[in-house]
């Protein structure tokens, strides 16, 4: 150490000159994060199964595809001019605008954050994260995606909700018709073997008949 003792801290101190110099001249980078938690919906499963063809998960799986879409994308990188030198629409654009944007997976640490340790077995969490040198980009472009998977979701509940209420209607008008059917079939008999059936019409021409007969 007294050998080289002033090459050592030499060193130490160009190294972190270097390192304030790097840390001072790179661009930060802000990333601003969403949070969703998706639910299944109260259905009774028992009377429209046929209607709920995905649960949580695959609904987000859908939901995620509608939301990405290059015309999706495409519209937001207009709209924040995120890259003025490219078109929108061009896959340089939308490659970019990729490479800032991370989706988690089902993250079971943010459900139970967000529902305690009580939470429902058919509900999931994930995150969106999009990153930007401008933190007022980073947060509006994500607030955009969240935008669009509340509104996809919203349309899906439409979705779900008009598919459920077709089924129930044909439900009840198949009920409907089968009850009429039956009764019909039950109107038939009693006119045919009218006086053979213990109704109270029959119980009472029968009484009375014994009272005259008496």
């Amino acid at each position: 150490l007294r050998r080289r003792g002033g090459l050592l801290w030499s060193i130490v101190a160009v190294t972190v000159l270097a390192g304030v110099f790097i840390a001072y001249r790179v661009p930060p980078n802000y990333a601003s994060t969403g949070i969703l938690l998706a639910e299944q919906p109260e259905v009774p499963e028992h009377v429209v199964r046929s209607t709920v063809p995905y649960e949580a998960d695959n609904r987000v799986r859908i939901i995620t595809q509608r939301v990405l879409t290059q015309e999706n994308l495409a519209s937001i990188v207009g709209e924040q001019q995120l890259y003025p030198s490219l078109d929108p629409k061009s896959p340089e654009a939308l490659e970019e605008f990729r490479a800032h944007l991370a989706l988690s997976a089902e993250d079971p640490d943010i459900l139970e954050n967000l529902l305690g340790p009580s939470q429902a077995a058919d509900a999931m969490a994930f995150s969106l994260s999009f990153s930007d040198p401008s933190p007022r980009v980073a947060r509006d472009v994500a607030k955009s995606l969240v935008d669009l998977y509340l509104d996809e979701n919203q349309r899906a509940r439409r979705e779900q909700a008009e598919d459920t209420s077709q089924f129930l209607v044909e439900q009840a008008n198949r009920l409907g018709a089968e009850i009429e059917t039956r009764e019909q079939k039950l109107a038939e008999f009693k006119s045919k073997h009218i006086g053979s059936l213990p109704t109270d019409v029959d119980q009472q021409l029968r009484d009375r008949a014994q009272r005259d007969l008496a």
